[in-house]
């Protein structure tokens, strides 16, 4: 069995840190708008995050977790969990 090629962007693991992402915005009850001003970052980079559509790098992820207030340990916590949910075939 040929072994599966490694993606060089995972969209699952991206959706997943997204929508951390987003849970830890709505929790302070900003805006999109109002989190890419605090962030430094463009709305709608901000809103391609959030749905997974761009990959972060890790000086992006420092940028968002000052922002937030928390380490950049906390958007990471269970994202290894979250992409195994993502990644579980839906009951038919």
């Amino acid at each position: 069995m040929q072994e599966r090629k490694r993606k060089k962007k995972d969209e699952v693991v991206q959706e997943a840190l997204g929508t951390r992402i987003r849970q830890l915005r709505e929790k302070k009850g900003w805006s999109q708008e109002d989190f890419a001003a605090r962030s430094g970052l463009h709305r709608t980079f901000v809103g391609n995050i959030e749905r997974g559509l761009k990959n972060t790098t890790i000086l992006t992820l420092l940028m968002i977790s000052r922002s937030l207030g928390v380490p950049v340990a906390e958007l990471l916590r269970g994202l290894e969990k979250r992409v195994e949910e993502l990644r579980k075939p839906s009951p038919k």
